[in-house]
């Protein structure tokens, strides 16, 4: 069976868990608290708060801030009951009356430990991102948040009813916020000590919303300050500044392009969106996208890369075009539409490694009368790269190093 089937039965059986009623048919107790559940750790080790042990339904996660255990339900059956993935499958599955055919399942494929630590602090980061939100939603109607909620209803001119429908809150300054939140939640007092809550502007921020990931996982915060333009304030370097509008997200775990929020205009507001879709995805579809990426292909096929040119079918009407097609070209999923469009290029004119080792002569007599050899030479190593041939010789001229592969 391959990788990918068991992968697939895998996240079909998590699919079909309610993970809150794995955790209570597990020896959980356990009380909501806002968007998750908390409670006594299924594991049996003591707690004195009795709410150390923390499950998300919506995520298929629960994590314990007092034993330090984090999966889905798959691994907590393993974490309780000393079973392995299979066994612990099999247990679900007969166990919730799942109609899943588990077939000769042997093994599942393993995430490696970086991999299952870096989800579990996200995982955990996500959480304490939640009680933040939580609290500052209740703080934002309260007379604590008294001006950021006028803000919004008098001079954003948000509807109430419609705002309390979405994810904007009230965020305190950091040394109150933490200590708020450490005495309500006090197993979470590490994770609470390291949440990001300042960005390059410092603590000037009175309103926020949190950005969620593909997944749902809040990855962080964006911020907005209440007043208005021309804010003289003090940034956490101690340097006074004029403030400009908005300020950037904080704690992210994605690029920028990754933020999956949009802009409401029924709300007038913003709202998240599953799933994520980067600015790259639909840049990568759209007209001028396209045409952009079949261009650059073919160009570097030819050997001679023009960026202005580029510039002028991308985005035309830019300031800089050329700056912006570089910055559209750099991107890491545009680099393997780009890939693809070359291989279909040499593909569709039967290009094989004699074509490669033609052109490497050709650069060769290019440098030797000094030619523009650089564009030429890296289409050429664009076409060896997709024809994985290996180098085992450099030769070295006085302007550039060719690699010989015959």
């Amino acid at each position: 069976m391959s990788n990918k089937i068991k992968k697939e039965i895998y996240q079909e059986v998590n699919d079909s868990l309610n993970i809150v009623e794995v955790a209570t048919r597990l020896g959980s107790t356990l009380h909501q608290q806002g968007n998750s559940f908390a409670g006594t750790c299924p594991t049996g080790h003591s707690s004195n708060s009795k709410n150390s042990f923390h499950v998300n339904n919506n995520l298929k996660r629960f994590h314990c801030w007092n034993c330090e255990t984090y999966g889905d339900a798959i691994q907590l059956v393993q974490e309780v009951k000393g079973l392995n993935k299979v066994e612990s499958l099999k247990w679900l599955v007969d166990e919730f009356h799942l109609k899943v055919d588990l077939g000769k399942l042997q093994n599942i494929p393993k995430q490696t430990p970086e991999q299952i630590q870096e989800e579990k602090d996200m995982f955990s980061r996500s959480m304490v991102f939640e009680k933040l939100v939580e609290i500052g939603k209740t703080k934002l109607y309260g007379e604590e948040g008294k001006d950021a909620l006028d803000y919004l209803i008098n001079e954003r001119k948000y509807d109430e009813d419609i705002l309390k429908k979405t994810e904007w809150f009230y965020l305190p300054e950091e040394i109150d916020i933490k200590k708020e939140m450490i005495s309500q939640y006090p197993d979470m007092v590490k994770d609470i000590s390291k949440l990001p809550l300042q960005g390059a502007h410092g603590d000037n921020f009175r309103l926020a919303f949190p950005y969620h990931n593909g997944d749902g996982i809040i990855t962080g915060i964006v911020k907005r300050f209440v007043g208005g333009k021309g804010h003289e304030y003090t940034d956490k370097n101690g340097t006074v500044k004029t403030f400009i509008k908005l300020s950037g997200g904080v704690g992210w775990d994605t690029a920028a392009s990754k933020i999956n929020f949009k802009l409401n205009s029924a709300y007038k507001c913003y709202t998240k969106v599953n799933p994520a879709k980067g600015w790259e995805d639909v840049e990568i579809k759209s007209t001028r996208g396209r045409n952009t990426i079949n261009t650059y292909a073919n160009m570097m096929l030819n050997g001679n890369v023009d960026f202005k040119t580029l510039g002028n079918v991308y985005r035309p009407k830019d300031k800089i075009p050329e700056a912006t097609v570089r910055r559209f070209l750099k991107n890491k999923k545009v680099k393997m539409e780009v890939e693809k469009k070359v291989k279909e290029i040499l593909s569709e004119k039967s290009i094989n490694k004699e074509f490669a080792v033609d052109n490497l002569m050709r650069a060769l007599d290019m440098a030797e009368h000094k030619g523009d050899v650089g564009n030429f030479l890296k289409a050429n190593d664009q076409i060896m790269d997709l024809l994985e041939m290996k180098p085992n010789k450099a030769i070295t001229t006085d302007t550039v190093e060719l690699l010989d592969t015959t």
